[in-house]
């Protein structure tokens, strides 16, 4: 009698260019019907704001990155999918895709908050300066929405 290890292996052993019978299926990842990729950077100021960046994978891995003022400089975690949509559906709410590239100027004291989004094929890029007092007030609460729904409170907070 053959050993059962030897019968496997013949099993699984094809024949001249034909694939393995039990080779194992491919691994596929599961598609994204609406890829999401976000950069949120809050820069410094003159005192003691918290500066760092945060990146979001289509897939929801978070990459938190804080220069100064922040209690860990660098972190990653991951968010589930209903989280990534509903960070897209703000961004859309926002018409994000329709705001003025720059919103500078002002005061000299404030932090700049550079957010990029890539959101179903269209990037865009728009840099709100803290000091600028006709920015809309949607980008304002799309930032803060941003900060509460990807996470950064427990590293920031101490410094707000």
């Amino acid at each position: 009698m053959k050993p059962a290890w030897l019968l496997v292996l013949a099993a699984c052993t094809p024949p001249d260019n034909a694939p393995p019978a039990c080779a194992p299926p491919p691994v596929v990842a599961p598609p994204i019907a609406t890829p999401v990729v976000i950069h949120f950077e809050r820069g410094s100021c003159y005192g003691p704001c918290p500066s760092y960046s945060v990146d979001l994978s289509a897939a929801g891995v978070v990459t938190f990155q804080g220069p100064e003022n922040v209690t860990r400089w660098r972190f990653v975690w991951w968010l589930p999918p209903e989280r990534v949509a509903a960070i897209r559906e703000l961004f859309i709410a926002a018409r994000f895709f329709e705001l003025d590239d720059h919103y500078l100027g002002g005061a000299t004291d404030n932090p700049t908050v550079t957010t990029r989004a890539t959101i179903d094929g269209r990037t865009k890029t728009v840099e709100h300066y803290y000091g600028r007092d006709d920015a809309p007030r949607e980008l304002a609460m799309l930032e803060d929405a941003i900060d509460v729904l990807v996470g950064t409170k427990p590293w920031v907070d101490a410094y707000r």
